[in-house]
């Protein structure tokens, strides 16, 4: 495991679940440019901003810097509700199935989000959305 991953995951831990690496939030912006456009461009402006300073400054490796994500909760949670939509069976390109995998990754990080900015919601509550009716 590189120094990096040790870092991100000693951030998880501390309860920084608020910071992303660059390559997190370009890989976010890639999968919502088609279908909300208005908040890509707010995650990629976070990624164009300055980084997060780190114990790891003097290694170069832009995907690799963080940035403190400061978006609100229903911004948070659409994220997730368009992350969730690649991960349907039916959206899984069979050309690609790896956007299915990186969706998934990328949903788990901002759902750490969205349950540190508002405490009342939980797990259940971002699977129950509009792309995701409750199962009766």
């Amino acid at each position: 495991m590189r120094a990096r991953d040790t870092e991100r995951l000693g951030m998880i831990a501390t309860g920084e679940v608020d910071i992303f690496s660059k390559g997190c939030l370009q890989l976010t912006f890639e999968l919502l440019r088609h279908k909300s456009p208005g908040l890509a461009l707010a995650v990629r402006n976070i990624a164009l901003g300055a980084p997060t300073p780190t114990e790891f400054d003097d290694e170069v490796d832009g995907p690799s810097h963080y940035f403190r994500v400061n978006l609100s909760t229903e911004q948070v949670s659409v994220i997730i509700e368009e992350l969730m939509s690649f991960t349907q069976p039916e959206a899984v390109d069979i050309q690609n199935p790896s956007i299915n995998i990186m969706a998934r990754s990328l949903m788990q990080d901002w759902l750490l989000l969205a349950q540190r900015i508002s405490p009342s919601m939980c797990v259940e509550d971002a699977f129950m959305s509009p792309i995701h009716p409750p199962m009766e």
